[in-house]
């Protein structure tokens, strides 16, 4: 039988448009060691080849005050292949997914353009038990 702290649990966050350009906005904080084991960007609005917002999800440590790695890879952008479609949810690729107890997840938002974002859901799954 598996153990229960062997289930991912699903965190899901939802953010209204950050406003301007090189933004970093603290999501969660790890109750205890973990991993993220997945994720997914789902944004409302399309993204087009002159104004697009490219969001990294990223380590800040226990004192969430400076980036210590990055956990899922940068999703979006202006680049045709980089494209996020609305409403479409777009798996993000972990970089290292391992958070101790008091680890801060925080989204760092670069924007192209004038990107306006109606929302955007995060959607992580950590496993406790694993992590840093």
């Amino acid at each position: 039988m598996a153990n229960a702290s062997d289930r991912p649990e699903t965190i899901s966050v939802q953010i209204t448009d950050p406003g301007a350009d090189d933004q970093q906005i603290h999501l969660w904080k790890a109750p205890k060691a973990c991993e993220v084991v997945s994720s997914y960007f789902v944004c409302k609005d399309a993204q087009a080849s002159g104004s697009a917002g490219a969001f990294e999800t990223q380590n800040w440590g226990t004192a969430g005050t400076a980036v210590e790695g990055t956990v899922v890879a940068t999703l979006g952008g202006t680049a045709v292949a980089d494209r996020i479609s609305a409403a479409v949810p777009t798996q993000g690729s972990i970089t290292e997914g391992t958070l101790a107890e008091g680890d801060w997840l925080v989204l760092d938002y670069q924007e192209t353009g004038d990107f306006v974002e109606g929302s955007v859901n995060l959607v992580f799954e950590v496993v406790y038990g694993i992590g840093a």
